[in-house]
C-alpha cells in the first residue's frame, strides 16, 4: 500500500514537470487550477487503474499449473465508481498438477486452495472434494486422505465454481 502512495505520488511530480515544460514551450504561463487538476487527474487515473488491473497483473504471475478456481468483486465507498463496476480484489486458485486423488476413492480429490486476497499475505487451506456428491471437507494434514474423516463434510452448491475446477484438475483417464 505504500509503494502505491509513493507511486502515485512520483507520478504527480512527474506530471506537474510535463504539464510545466508544455507551457514553457508554448510561452505561456499555466492557469491557475492547471498543474493541480492535471496531477491529481494523473494520480486518481493510477489509484484507478491499479485497482482494477491488480487481478490481471496478479493472475498472469502465477505459474501455469495455476488456474483460478473463482474470483470475488468488492466495493467500497471511499472508491465510489467501484459502486458502478467492482473491481476483484481476492481469488482463489489451485495448482492443477497437485490435486490428489485416492486410488481406492476415485472420487475424492486432495487439493491446497490458495487464497489470494490484494493487500494481504496469501493463505492456504487444504480440502477434500468429493467430486459424486458435491461436498467438500478442510483437513489438517495427509492422514485425512488415508482414511474416511470423521469431521462434517460441506454440501456445496451444484454450480460451486471452486469445487468445478477441483474435479475437472485430477479427472479420471
Amino acid at each position: 500500500m505504500l509503494l502505491i502512495v509513493i507511486a502515485a505520488i512520483v507520478l504527480g511530480a512527474a506530471v506537474a514537470g510535463v504539464v510545466l515544460m508544455f507551457f514553457q514551450v508554448l510561452g505561456r504561463k499555466p492557469g491557475k487550477g492547471i498543474i493541480p487538476l492535471a496531477v491529481g487527474g494523473a494520480m486518481l487515473g493510477f489509484v484507478i487503474w491499479n485497482d482494477y488491473s491488480w487481478f490481471d497483473r496478479t493472475q498472469a504471475a502465477l505459474p501455469s499449473s495455476f488456474a483460478v478456481a473463482a474470483s470475488y468483486r468488492a466495493t467500497n465507498a471511499f472508491a465510489p465508481w467501484t459502486l458502478l463496476a467492482a473491481p476483484v480484489d481476492r481469488f482463489a486458485a489451485i495448482d492443477a498438477d497437485a490435486v490428489l486423488q485416492r486410488p481406492d476413492a476415485p472420487d475424492l480429490r486432495l487439493v491446497e486452495v490458495h487464497l489470494i486476497t490484494r493487500h494481504r499475505s496469501t493463505a492456504s487451506v487444504r480440502q477434500i472434494h468429493d467430486c459424486a456428491q458435491a461436498r467438500r471437507l478442510d483437513v489438517t494434514d495427509d492422514a485425512a486422505l488415508a482414511a474416511e474423516p470423521d469431521a462434517a463434510w460441506v454440501k456445496l452448491a451444484a454450480d460451486d465454481p471452486l469445487h468445478a475446477a477441483v474435479c475437472a484438475a485430477a479427472a479420471p483417464a
